[in-house]
């Protein structure tokens, strides 16, 4: 992860060199050390504070360290992701139930911990939206990644004698059906309201069906009622053939998961 990110923050940095003024002075140039930070998403005790990277003149041996703090996801609360502007980070902050796995399984506190931290993540979804914090897109993705995330804790680790289950069930379906009309239909206002030129427009409208489809996906994948289903299908305007081409592709990918 950290020489993936060094790279990524050193292309940047060789990019911005093309700019600099060299007319002054053509025998020294000043290269700003790329400045990050590294992510650890679930927890474990042998994570540091920092991320040491040192940089050595092979020739003369001297070395320059560079220490880069570590976020430790696990610390964080959903109101101090919001509150430190680390938003992005909040689809995530579900695997830490991972860790409450005894067994193979979440006991009942755990599932009731499970259900109240995805409610309070669809909340802060719906505030963004309405406080305009968050481009309507953003939002839509971030809440299909807390879905995804949320149906894979579900299945794997909430067993059928759970008593909790068929309600966790429910909250996720729910959830899906509602992230698809709200999203849907607030691109759409969207486009409208803003008045867009025909070319434009019809790329949003490519957008909002390519949107529809996804969500008909997830709802296969996750086997949700079939009149769900059907007012997905119906909303989306598909045809009975381009739904059979859609649930070929779901159950060729239907084994892949969480490695």
């Amino acid at each position: 992860m950290i020489i993936r990110t060094l790279e990524y923050k050193f292309n940047i940095t060789l990019n911005n060199l093309k700019n600099i003024d060299t007319k002054n002075n053509k025998f020294e140039v000043n290269i700003e050390l790329p400045s990050m930070s590294v992510i650890q998403l679930e927890e474990s005790n042998d994570v540091p504070d920092n991320y040491i990277v040192n940089f050595v003149n092979k020739d003369t041996s001297e070395k320059l360290t560079q220490k880069y703090p570590i976020i430790k996801l696990w610390e964080y609360s959903i109101d101090d992701l919001v509150s430190s502007n680390k938003k992005m980070l909040l689809p995530f902050t579900t695997l830490k139930f991972r860790k409450e796995v005894k067994n193979g399984e979440l006991d009942i506190q755990s599932t009731i911990n499970f259900k109240e931290h995805i409610l309070q993540l669809q909340k802060n979804i719906v505030k963004f939206f309405k406080d305009d914090i968050v481009p309507i897109k953003t939002l839509d993705e971030w809440a299909t990644s807390i879905n995804y995330i949320a149906n894979y804790i579900y299945k794997k680790y909430i067993k059928k004698n759970n008593p909790l289950r068929k309600e966790v069930e429910d909250m996720l379906k729910g959830f899906v059906e509602k992230k698809y009309t709200f999203f849907s239909d607030e691109l759409e206002r969207e486009a409208e309201e803003r008045g867009l030129k025909r070319g434009e427009e019809k790329g949003i409208q490519k957008g909002i069906q390519k949107e529809r489809i996804n969500s008909i996906k997830e709802a296969i994948k996750f086997k949700y009622p079939e009149e769900i289903i059907q007012n997905m299908i119906t909303r989306a305007g598909i045809s009975k053939e381009q739904f059979e081409k859609i649930t070929k592709e779901v159950k060729e990918t239907e084994n892949m998961d969480f490695q």
